[in-house]
C-alpha cells in the first residue's frame, strides 16, 4: 500500500493556509497541555510539602 503524501511543493494557498491553521491549533493545544501538566505536578508538590514556592513563567489564564 502506498502511502499517500502531499507534494509540498505544489501547494495552493487555501491548501497552505489550512495546513498552517491546522499546525498553530497542534501548537496551542500542547501549550495546554505543559500548562495543565506543570499545574498538576505543583499541586502534587504542594500537597506533599515539597512546595516552597510557586514560579510561572507564564500569567494564569482565566
Amino acid at each position: 500500500m502506498k502511502e499517500s503524501r502531499m507534494n509540498m511543493d505544489n501547494l495552493s494557498k487555501p491548501e497552505l493556509l489550512m495546513l498552517f491553521s491546522v499546525l498553530e491549533g497542534e501548537l496551542e493545544a500542547r501549550d495546554l497541555v505543559i500548562e495543565a501538566l506543570r499545574v498538576r505536578i505543583l499541586r502534587c508538590e504542594c500537597e506533599s510539602g515539597c512546595c516552597r514556592y510557586i514560579h510561572s513563567s507564564k500569567p494564569a489564564r482565566d
